[in-house]
């Protein structure tokens, strides 16, 4: 039995841009920074009575449409549906000292009728280009293993 081709995904559509941050070389260094940095954020979130579920990220680029809009778009090894998510952490955010111009955060999902948030960190590059600003951190799109994607948008920054 031959399976459907998944859904055309965001990154698929004409007017959009798509840029793979971190090359393959990068990857194990950057694995393991952003390990030690979720798992001192998983113990100081546990230290006051929440305890974070972690998440694997499979793959995370950014997305500008347009000239100026910079989409953070993230596909994770989870059947979850990320329509049940009602708010968005985001924690400070730490330099890369390996990778100018790299930062690392925090991100807390918290899902409809959880009390638990689901965590994971996100590395991205401040500036893609001079004419795409710089990336706000406002607009996310999260896919998980079902090809399912889902766009939310921040209209305010709060961090963890």
């Amino acid at each position: 039995m031959v399976e459907p081709p998944p859904p055309p995904t965001i990154s698929e559509y004409e007017n959009y841009n798509t840029f793979h941050l971190i090359g393959d070389e990068d990857q194990p260094r950057i694995n393991e920074w952003t390990g030690q940095i979720l798992a001192t954020e998983v113990e100081r979130l546990k230290s006051h009575e929440v305890s974070p579920v972690t998440v694997d990220v499979v793959d995370m680029n950014v997305l500008v449409k347009g000239k100026k809009t910079q989409i953070n778009r993230i596909v994770f090894k989870t059947d979850m549906s990320f329509k049940e998510v009602t708010t968005v952490l985001i924690s400070k955010s730490i330099p890369c000292e390996f990778k100018p111009g790299f930062q690392c955060v925090t991100i807390a999902l918290y899902l409809r009728g959880h009390v638990m948030p689901m965590l994971f960190p996100y590395v991205y590059k401040t500036r893609l280009r001079k004419r795409a600003g710089k990336n706000n951190l406002k607009h996310w799109v999260f896919i998980n293993r079902q090809f399912e994607e889902v766009e939310h948008s921040i209209s305010n920054l709060i961090t963890l």
